[in-house]
């Protein structure tokens, strides 16, 4: 003879609600800390940025202070600086963009993020 258990006719309906929390847990743990691993990236990306932005000052500070002093080579060292300015400036515009798209992220860490460019030359 088999035996048959009955539950009580709402039984099965709690049982699905304590599963769905569950659920629900565990993905809510999960959101949140992939929420704060993009947070920890923007903000590292954002410091990246200000460090840039010292390093672009000083250079071209230090580019117009070679022009002032003159002499044959000054041009040439101050046009090196100015370069290097530039190429840091275009790394610290890779820093914020990829600081913009981890910030969106950490709002939203259900959805998908397309792979970081790559960083300038």
């Amino acid at each position: 003879m088999i035996a048959v258990v009955r539950a009580r006719p709402g039984a099965w309906v709690v049982g699905t609600v304590l599963a769905a929390l569950g659920v629900g847990a565990v993905a809510g743990t999960w959101s949140a800390r992939r929420g704060a691993e993009y947070r920890d990236r923007a903000e590292s990306f954002a410091r990246g940025e200000a460090e840039l932005l010292d390093r672009i000052a000083e250079a071209l500070a230090e580019a117009r202070g070679v022009e002032a002093k003159g002499g044959p080579e000054a041009a040439c060292r101050a046009a090196a600086l100015r370069a290097e300015a530039e190429r840091l400036a275009r790394v610290g515009a890779w820093h914020v963009r990829l600081e913009r798209k981890y910030t969106w992220a950490a709002e939203h860490p259900w959805a998908p993020l397309p792979p970081d460019p790559a960083p300038p030359e």
